[in-house]
């Protein structure tokens, strides 16, 4: 099967968690992801590093429908810390998803691909 790229956005919302679209080149559609924060809340919510956190993060996979969790660790890059790190985790903490984004107008922009097992 062929590497499944996708894009998404994530917004944070004034209690830290996140929510946002996402698509990808083995579904037509525009769907929802939403991420509700595990770690501390950042201080000031206007920062980029403000999106640096872990978060239990749902969404819908189909057709057929079906929910999907996940945990998201989003973590700023070492070397350029305007880039920032998603990593998408199972409940057995096998890589789902790795990507990369950056901030635009207040959102977390990027790109993901799904993990070779």
């Amino acid at each position: 099967m062929n590497e499944l790229l996708g894009r998404f956005y994530l917004r944070l919302t004034s209690n830290g968690n996140l929510t946002g679209e996402f698509s990808n080149d083995r579904n037509n559609a525009v769907q929802t992801e939403s991420a509700d924060r595990f770690s501390d809340r950042p201080d000031d919510f206007k920062s980029p590093e403000a999106f640096v956190g872990k978060y239990h993060s749902t969404w819908i996979e189909g057709p057929p429908d079906f929910p999907m969790h996940a945990i998201l660790v989003i973590e700023q890059n070492g070397a350029n810390p305007q880039i920032f790190e998603l990593l998408w985790t199972g409940q057995n903490r096998n890589v789902i998803f790795r990507g990369q984004g950056m901030i635009a107008e207040g959102l977390l922009i990027g790109n993901y691909q799904m993990e070779q097992v």
